[in-house]
């Protein structure tokens, strides 16, 4: 390996990684940009995808790029919880955050299933609480990707 390239420790993610998340909406004109231009601003390197179905199409390396995934889950052509088990084929390690504005879900066995299947933190659009939690989240899940994968824990 050049000393120039990025190094890439066994979880597949790359130093470069380590600041880029994924934010999933189909209408990223709205909450999406508001969260996108927050995070942008405390230094991460925001994607956002319009359409889920790109998600599919995406290879599991492109995947590894984004060790967070921010997820809306009422979108048109797609519910965040049939969107969380590609990502999860395809990123195993991922921290995967459900953002939503869509209060007419039963919450409790929509959160039981969204844990079952995979999602670390759900967080409600417009919820003040929720929202400010969804950026310590977002900060613990880079803080968990770099210590768990830094070169004392791969020796």
């Amino acid at each position: 390996m050049k000393c120039d390239e990025p190094k890439n420790d066994e979880s597949g993610f790359s130093e470069e990684s380590f600041n880029k998340l994924m934010i999933i909406d189909d209408e990223p004109e709205l909450a999406a940009k508001a969260l996108d231009d927050s995070l942008t601003m405390k230094g991460y390197e925001v994607h956002v995808i319009k359409d889920p179905d790109e998600v599919r199409n995406l290879s599991g390396e492109e995947m590894l790029e984004y060790p967070v995934f921010i997820i809306d889950y009422n979108m048109v052509n797609m519910y965040g919880d049939e969107l969380v088990p590609i990502i999860r084929e395809k990123n195993l390690l991922a921290y995967l955050i459900v953002y939503t504005g869509f209060p007419n879900v039963d919450r409790f066995q929509t959160l039981k299933k969204l844990n079952l299947i995979g999602v670390d933190f759900w967080a409600e659009k417009g919820d003040r609480e929720t929202e400010e939690e969804l950026f310590v989240r977002v900060d613990y899940a880079f803080r968990r990707v770099e210590n768990i994968f830094s070169p004392l824990h791969l020796k």
